[in-house]
């Protein structure tokens, strides 16, 4: 193999997004809007003409997005394309191995410098080599991104299930059981806690789930992984995750925003072992409801909706365990529970399963991105 040193700046000069007002990017538009945090809406109009890699540059610093297609970066980030000389999805994959989280300018509004991450210093072998690299990691990344297709799927069946067995008044809400409530349906709801000071990242003790922790069955988003010590673990009467617990991201969020997310643990996604923090409820079923059905449930857009209302007013916005135990309970006949409780089970197991999956997939990915991206490791082999 033949590589040469270069400035990052030489093979990918950094340019810089531009700004897009919310309520336009908030259109019907087919053009994907990106920020430092991800895609943040749509637009009709794009600024690449081609494939790019979107890097966050004010707020989530050195995050770096791969664009198949033009997008409209905004000016919290930043952009750069391929050329003769470089192959995207290679570059990609550089970015992703470079410090540039680290590169903060200490200014009055944090950033990432341009021309301090441009004069890094890194390796480019021949474009072939480039293609070769970029294609194996790109193996992986796309058998993450079946999965996440095909979980989407899977949620959009459970969720189709569940309204198959509901009475609807109208399009938007079921009928609900008077007198009954979600709470009589719950053996658990109880939240957990974490020691004076909070917990630590340095990957010591038993992971602490928090609300950076709760996307979906199957789904986190974060990458930093929060722990509390063994023995404080030990000692928590409330908390201990079991398998196929719902997990319920309960209070936080900006002031009349509540924004609630509901998950699952369990069959060893994303541990065997976890507890969660005082911002989170676990929730089990009474003998007679499956998890499956109470995780579909709360994540119905009905369900949604009341969460939101409930959480909205506070100052702090979030849900008591009053007035999450009273959300509404739809009518349910005792055949359509037992239909759901048997379909909807398979279908949660299912995506714990993939979720598994995605994160030894994830940690294969990056066992071998330095080694590829460095030249440690060759390609083909």
């Amino acid at each position: 193999m033949s590589w040469k040193t270069v400035t990052l700046g030489e093979i990918l000069p950094f340019k810089y997004g531009k700004g897009l007002p919310e309520r336009v990017r908030s259109g019907t538009g087919e053009i994907e809007v990106f920020s430092s945090a991800g895609k943040v809406g749509t637009h009709n109009e794009a600024i690449t003409s081609r494939e790019s890699v979107v890097i966050g540059r004010k707020g989530s610093i050195g995050t770096v997005y791969y664009c198949p297609d033009p997008v409209w970066p905004i000016d919290t980030s930043f952009y750069v394309e391929g050329s003769e000389e470089i192959d995207i999805r290679f570059a990609y994959y550089l970015l992703r191995t470079l410090p540039l989280a680290e590169m903060n300018n200490d200014s009055a509004v944090p950033g990432l410098n341009r021309s301090h991450a441009e004069s890094l210093i890194v390796s480019l072998p021949s474009l072939s080599e480039q293609v070769t690299i970029a294609s194996r990691l790109g193996l992986i990344d796309s058998k993450i991104q079946s999965n996440l297709r095909a979980m989407e799927l899977i949620e959009n069946i459970g969720a189709a299930y569940l309204e198959s067995e509901l009475e609807f008044e109208g399009t938007s809400a079921p009928v609900f059981e008077k007198g009954t409530d979600l709470g009589q349906h719950l053996a658990v709801c109880e939240t957990g806690s974490r020691p004076k000071g909070g917990a630590s990242t340095d990957g010591a003790g038993v992971l602490s789930l928090g609300a950076e922790s709760i996307q979906s069955a199957g789904v986190i988003r974060t990458k930093v992984w929060k722990t509390v010590p063994s023995d404080f673990a030990d000692a928590m009467r409330r908390g201990h995750l079991q398998d196929e617990d719902v997990l319920v991201y309960k209070d936080g969020g900006k002031p009349g925003n509540f924004i609630p997310h509901v998950s699952a643990f369990g069959n060893g996604f994303p541990t065997t072992k976890a507890v969660i923090n005082e911002h989170v409820f676990r929730v089990r079923a009474i003998e007679g409801f499956s998890q499956g059905l109470i995780y579909w449930m709360l994540r119905s857009g009905w369900m949604d909706i009341e969460m939101r209302m409930r959480g909205t007013g506070g100052a702090i916005p979030g849900l008591n365990s009053s007035n999450f135990k009273s959300l509404p309970w739809p009518k349910l006949s005792p055949a359509g529970t037992t239909k759901l409780n048997q379909s909807l089970s398979i279908l949660l197991r299912k995506l714990l399963q993939f979720g598994v999956e995605n994160q030894k997939l994830e940690t294969l990915r990056d066992t071998l991105l330095p080694e590829l991206i460095s030249g440690r490791m060759k390609a083909a082999s």
